[in-house]
């Protein structure tokens, strides 16, 4: 009876236990979810703002169509990870890259900047999903667009590295603050801005596909570099 006892009480415990993680999963799911439609949404205004002063502009346009096509994506794959039916998890670097350039080229435009993006294997696949690798991209470069000053410069550059394939984003604006250096991606929002959980949101992502992500001060600007493995199931040449 004891042992019947025990058996029960550890087969309740394990149910509670399992009930906790799914409701954390979703919790911290919601979170990335509300932060970065937030951020589509700001891009959004900028380039409906953009697309009302000059019906002509071509690029707010595209910023527009990109971001709607995002969120429509984004939340597709949401809802297959809370049903338990994800995508498989593998997608072309290059094709992620060109998909935030379009994403985040009204705002750039708005605030005068120059931001270029290059890639130099244009074949490289790496183990996220498209709208995962586009999150984790608009995520980090779109901090440093945010942060630099008008007129300035951003850049993302990929290149692979032995098995892997590092991105660099940096900027020429005024850096991480010293205090902060620490405290950012570690879950709790480093400023009114957000951009802490952003880069939370973009480390766990990069970190469950096996690489890393790291910031640091450069001279000038701030510098993030993400380091992920190249996918061995590579997808088919396009």
């Amino acid at each position: 009876e004891r042992l019947a006892l025990a058996e029960g009480r550890h087969a309740l415990e394990l149910r509670e236990a399992t009930a906790r993680a799914r409701a954390e999963a979703r919790d911290a799911l919601l979170k990335q979810v509300v932060h970065d439609l937030a951020t589509d949404l700001s891009n959004i205004a900028v380039a409906a703002d953009l697309a009302r002063q000059s019906p002509g502009d071509a690029q707010a346009w595209g910023s527009l169509d990109a971001s709607l096509d995002r969120i429509d994506r984004f939340l597709a794959e949401k809802r297959a990870q809370l049903e338990e039916d994800a995508p498989r998890r593998a997608s072309r670097l290059a094709v992620g890259v060109e998909a935030t350039r379009t994403v985040l080229a009204a705002v750039v435009e708005a605030k005068g900047q120059r931001c270029h993006f290059e890639v130099a294997d244009p074949q490289a696949v790496v183990p996220l999903s498209e709208i995962e690798l586009v999150q984790v991209l608009v995520n980090v470069v779109g901090n440093a667009v945010k942060f630099t000053p008008a007129g300035g410069t951003i850049s993302c550059v990929a290149a692979p590295a032995g098995a892997w394939v590092s991105v660099v984003v940096a900027d020429d604006g005024p850096g991480i603050p010293e205090g902060l250096l620490d405290r950012l991606g570690d879950g709790r929002r480093a400023d009114a801005s957000g951009s802490g959980l952003g880069l939370q949101n973009a480390r766990r992502l990069v970190e469950d596909a096996g690489g890393t992500l790291a910031w640091r001060n450069g001279d000038p600007g701030a510098v993030v570099e993400i380091l992920l493995p190249l996918d061995p199931a590579a997808l088919p040449a396009q």
